[in-house]
């Protein structure tokens, strides 16, 4: 029986409530089951992920399905081991509470296929805003919550973009080229790191990869209230901003010298847009981006997370 073409990786921590449906819009794929499989990763979750996801293999037998516990803490490990465990050449990162359409993996194929210079992709994400959109989010704002939407035309992502882990797809040449995620970087059980996505693209560029947007690639990414709150998100952008220093530090004192001159750069731009809404009478909006601004720097800055 030969390879699967797509490996799905879906990696999980104590999201019992969306697990089953996220691993469904893999099962649901209307591609030929030989062509993709799903590899779910647990990374030592305590709720009834272990039960759901032992369920789920009994109830979709047709599908080419892994299921391993990642003892490891963190995303970076979870993602390591789902790279182990896939058999794709393309590995497909889908977060716990998100869902692909079912032509997703027909619409992936495709372009790779169409496009074998391309290594890496990152698709139109979709938030779903489980009690509504709040008001003091902007645009400015959306990329916390994975959301992406440049277009309905494939393209590259600019020089500061680069795919978000909801959706993304990688060839699996790349990671051999660059190697695996950084486990210095990303969540910890309930931590709120990140900057491992953003590391894993700088070394794929670096090797001389471009990373498209492709907007065919369509997932839906819940967004519960408990992630909207204001400590939610203090916790996240401060997680962001020490994220960063870890990152840059690791590389030399001069990247991060220039990420704290990019910091404040961000300042001069966040002030304009608080003016900007101000003046637009949309003040929710004007003072949070400010507020968001105060915690990243507090992160990277003052290393508090």
């Amino acid at each position: 029986m030969s390879a699967p073409r797509v490996s799905f990786i879906i990696c999980t921590y104590n999201r019992d409530v969306y697990i089953r449906r996220s691993m469904e819009s893999v099962a649901h794929q209307d591609a030929e089951a030989h062509l993709f499989e799903l590899v779910l990763v647990n990374n030592k979750s305590t709720d009834r992920t272990d039960e759901i996801c032992r369920a789920f293999g009994d109830a979709f037998s047709v599908l080419s399905y892994t299921y391993v516990i990642e003892e490891n803490q963190g995303l970076s490990h979870a993602r390591n081991r789902g790279i182990k465990e896939a058999k794709g050449d393309i590995l497909v990162y889908l977060d716990d509470d998100a869902f692909a359409e079912k032509n997703f993996v027909r619409e992936l194929i495709s372009f790779y296929d169409s496009h074998p210079q391309v290594h890496c992709t990152g698709g139109k994400t979709i938030p779903l805003f489980e009690a509504g959109k709040p008001k003091w989010m902007s645009r400015f704002l959306m990329p916390l919550v994975a959301a992406v939407d440049l277009g309905d035309a494939a393209k590259p992502f600019s020089r500061t973009q680069f795919p978000i882990g909801a959706n993304m797809a990688i060839r699996r040449t790349a990671i051999d080229a660059v190697g695996l995620f950084d486990t210095a970087l990303g969540r910890k059980g309930k931590n709120l790191q990140g900057g491992e996505e953003k590391d894993m693209f700088n070394r794929i560029r670096a090797k001389g990869f471009q990373p498209w947007y492709l907007p065919t690639t369509v997932a839906h990414h819940i967004i519960p209230a408990s992630r909207m709150t204001v400590d939610y998100i203090r916790k996240q952008a401060r997680g962001i901003g020490f994220s960063e220093a870890v990152r840059t530090r690791a590389i030399g004192y001069h990247a991060l010298g220039l990420k704290h001159t990019a910091e404040l750069m961000k300042w001069v731009v966040s002030f304009g847009l608080f003016f900007y809404y101000l003046i637009g009478l949309q003040a929710q909006k004007a003072t949070f981006l400010l507020r968001f601004r105060w915690w990243v720097s507090q992160g990277l800055f003052w290393g508090k997370e």
